[in-house]
């Protein structure tokens, strides 16, 4: 048996808790049905971030096989928030086979722009990576040396190609997949 090579990624910048729109209309919604006031009410948040994570990322593979006609898997890791914001964002750390990385690039249409427009220094950005594709295969020799931010490149600029229907495809799984009442205490059963 053939051992699969496992390749790590983050999607950063992808995800976001603070102040999300899914998450947030989904509450309100379930609050006022239920008649709830939000004082009445605990979530437990890790949870569902945890969920909605999950959930992201099957997203991302039903978009991939609707819209470029490949098969991938990603293996859920964790979910991370920033203690502040102002530096960084939410990630979702998850792993993916090298040979399914290797599926995402062949169809990635313009990596070369993709690299350009996200790892090129500019006022208040310095960037640790090379804005030349080339670069990176020369220092790691080749994808399966790639750390977590040049796997995290392909998948991202995959989403790029298509933006408009991957929003299509994850508001339709969130809305499918992600329920908020599994996560909600009602304070003493209280109701308005």
């Amino acid at each position: 048996m053939i051992k699969r090579k496992f390749m790590k990624g983050c999607l950063m910048g992808e995800i976001s808790f603070y102040q999300n729109a899914e998450i947030d209309n989904q509450l309100e919604y379930f609050l006022e049905e239920n008649k709830i006031k939000w004082e009445d009410m605990k979530m437990d948040y890790q949870a569902l971030k945890e969920e909605y994570a999950r959930n992201y990322l099957i997203a991302i593979e039903t978009h991939f096989k609707q819209e470029f006609d490949i098969d991938i898997d990603f293996k859920y890791i964790s979910v991370g928030s920033p203690k502040e914001y102002n530096f960084t964002t939410d990630w979702i750390d998850y792993e993916i086979s090298l040979e399914d990385l290797k599926k995402v690039r062949d169809v990635v249409e313009d990596i070369n722009s993709y690299v350009i427009a996200n790892f090129t220094s500019g006022p208040g950005f310095s960037s640790f990576y090379s804005n030349n594709i080339g670069d990176w295969y020369v220092e790691k020799g080749n994808i399966s040396n790639f750390d977590t931010i040049q796997v995290n490149t392909f998948i991202a600029a995959l989403l790029e190609q298509e933006r408009e229907a991957f929003d299509i495809t994850l508001h339709d799984n969130m809305e499918n997949y992600t329920f908020i009442q599994n996560y909600l205490t009602i304070k003493d059963e209280k109701r308005r």
